[in-house]
């Protein structure tokens, strides 16, 4: 199952696949519904653990077309 636990300023969402063997827009999907759950502000970040991965999270948000961005790929705030 996925998990999701609220932290500070965003979500660590914990997925029982890799991410690479997701359609984007599952991801997306996925991610947006954490972060509009999220009750820590308007762009939480989301911490994405997929297995064998859990000390190197994907971080990443919610854009507002809701698609989830990494956040290296962000433009300037």
């Amino acid at each position: 199952p996925v998990q999701a636990r609220a932290t500070a300023g965003g979500v660590e969402l914990r997925l029982p696949w890799l991410i690479r063997d997701l359609q984007h827009a599952a991801v997306s999907q996925l991610v947006c519904t954490a972060a509009a759950a999220s009750d820590t502000g308007a762009d939480p970040l989301i911490k994405v653990l997929e297995p064998g991965a859990e000390d190197d999270p994907w971080l990443v948000r919610c854009n507002e077309s809701g698609t989830a961005v990494p956040v290296e790929q962000e433009g300037p705030s």
